[in-house]
C-alpha cells in the first residue's frame, strides 16, 4: 500500500476486531487469561497477547503498527509523551558513562532532561551537527554510543544532513536517533537515509490535541525499549491512542496544507519591515534550503520562526496584539499559534545555553494551522504594524 492508504488502513484489520470499521477503544486494565500457562507465556513475552497496559494494549499496537509502516520501521513503542519516549529510549539503550552526542539547537525540554536525568552519561553538545569537522573534533579519541538530533530543529528550523550523520555514526559504531516531530513521516522518513531510530512527540502534528510519544526503529532496539517501558510507567491512555489513530488518518492532507501556508507566511514575513530575520528552510535564501530540497522535497512543514526588530518588549506587544493567532505553548494543531520561547519552552535553560540555541528576546516560533492564508497574513500585518510605527 502507498503512504496515504497506509495512513487510513495500516496495521488494522476489521476482521480482527469484530468487524468494526473504525478502530474501537479498548477500555479496562487486565483481561482474563484463558489458563495459567498462557498467562505466564504472555507475561514473559514468549507469546503475543494482552496482559497489562504497561506491557501493551490493543490500541497501542494499532498505533505502533501504523506509524512503523509510515516511517518504514520494523517496530515501535508508544508512550504518554514525547519526552517520555526520549527518556525511556535513552535509559534502555545507554548506560552510565556512555557518550551521547547531541545537537545543541533542539527543544529546550530535551536539553534540560539530558542535563538533569542523564548526568551520569557523558553528554556532548555540538553547535552545528552538519559541520563534520566540529563533530569529529568534539568526539576525537572518544567512542560515542548515541548521536541525537532533530531533522528540523525546534525552534530554529535547521535541517540536519541525516545521511552524513548516519555515515559518521556507523564509523563510530554509534546509533543515530532522529526526532522527526516537526517533519512527520508525511515530509521526511529519516530511517530511509540511515537513521537507526525515529522519535515523535505525537502530541504535536500527529495527534493535535492529545498527549503521546513514539519510538520507531529496528526490532532489536525497540524490543529493548519495550522491556524498559514495562517498568518506566509512561503508558499512553487508550483514549489518547484512539485520537492518535484519528489524527494519522488526516495527517497527509493536514501537513501538506500547513506546509503550503507556512511558505506563504515565510515569504510575507521576509519582506516585512518589522521583521529582522525569518527561519524557514523553504525560502531560497535560507542556509538550509539545499538540505531541505534533499530531505524535505514535498514541503518544509508547518513550523517557522522569526525575529522582530526592536526589543523583547516590542516582540511581546506584537504577540499580545494578535487577534486570530493564539499564544499557545504547543504546536501542530489545526489552528495557528505563536510561542515566545525566551520565557516558555526554553526558559528552563541558562542564558548562555539559550542564546547558543538561537533564542533571543525578539524570537518568535510560529505554528501554522488550517486557516485561510490571507486571514493569517492580515492578522500578522496588523500586529507588526503596531510595533513598527
Amino acid at each position: 500500500m502507498r503512504f496515504d492508504t497506509l495512513a487510513q488502513h495500516g496495521g488494522y484489520d476489521p476482521k480482527e476486531h469484530r468487524g468494526h470499521r473504525s478502530e474501537p477503544i479498548y477500555v479496562g486494565v487486565a483481561p482474563v487469561q484463558p489458563d495459567s500457562e498462557t498467562a505466564r507465556r504472555v507475561f514473559v513475552g514468549e507469546e503475543e497477547g494482552i496482559i497489562y497496559p504497561r506491557f501493551g494494549t490493543e490500541n497501542s499496537r494499532m498505533v505502533e503498527k501504523r506509524l512503523a509502516l509510515l516511517e518504514g520501521g520494523e517496530a515501535a513503542e508508544t508512550f504518554a509523551t514525547g519526552l517520555a519516549a526520549i527518556n525511556c529510549m535513552l535509559f534502555a539503550l545507554t548506560k552510565p558513562k556512555d557518550i551521547v552526542v547531541v545537537q545543541e539547537r533542539i527543544y529546550g525540554g530535551t536539553t534540560q532532561s539530558l542535563k538533569v536525568f542523564f548526568s551520569d552519561r557523558r553528554v556532548i553538545f555540538v553547535k552545528d551537527m552538519n559541520d563534520l569537522d566540529e563533530l569529529s573534533q568534539k568526539t576525537k579519541g572518544l567512542r560515542p554510543k548515541f548521536v541525537f538530533t532533530e531533522i528540523l530543529s525546534n525552534p530554529t528550523l535547521d535541517v540536519l544532513d541525516v545521511k552524513k550523520l548516519a555515515e559518521f555514526s556507523r564509523r563510530n559504531k554509534a546509533k543515530l536517533v532522529v526526532d522527526s516531530t516537526f517533519a512527520t513521516p508525511v515530509l521526511s522518513r529519516p530511517l530511509e537515509f540511515g537513521a537507526d531510530i525515529v522519535i515523535h512527540s505525537t502530541t504535536k502534528f500527529i495527534n493535535i490535541e492529545n498527549m503521546g510519544g513514539i519510538v520507531i526503529g529496528q526490532k532489536s532496539d525497540v524490543q529493548m525499549v519495550h522491556e524498559a517501558a514495562k517498568f518506566y510507567g509512561a503508558t499512553c491512555s487508550q483514549y489518547d491512542l484512539k485520537e492518535t489513530l484519528k489524527g494519522i488518518r488526516f495527517l497527509p492532507i493536514k501537513v501538506r496544507r500547513q506546509s503550503e501556508t507556512a511558505l506563504e507566511i515565510a515569504r510575507f514575513l521576509s519582506r516585512h519591515r518589522a521583521i529582522k530575520q525569518v527561519y524557514y528552510p523553504g525560502l531560497p535564501n535560507s542556509r538550509n534550503y539545499y538540505l531541505a530540497k534533499k530531505y524535505l522535497p514535498d514541503g518544509c512543514g508547518g513550523m517557522l520562526a522569526f525575529e522582530t526588530h526592536g526589543t523583547g518588549k516590542d516582540t511581546k506587544n506584537f504577540i499580545d496584539t494578535l487577534a486570530l493567532i493564539s499564544n499557545v505553548v504547543n504546536l501542530g494543531s489545526t489552528w495557528s499559534n505563536v510561542t515566545y520561547p525566551q520565557e516558555t519552552t526554553h526558559s528552563i535553560l541558562d542564558p548562555e545555553t539559550r542564546l547558543s540555541s538561537g533564542i533571543t528576546e525578539t524570537f518568535v516560533r510560529f505554528s501554522t494551522g488550517l486557516e485561510d492564508a490571507d486571514d493569517l497574513l492580515e492578522d500578522l500585518d496588523q500586529a507588526l504594524r503596531k510595533i513598527s510605527n
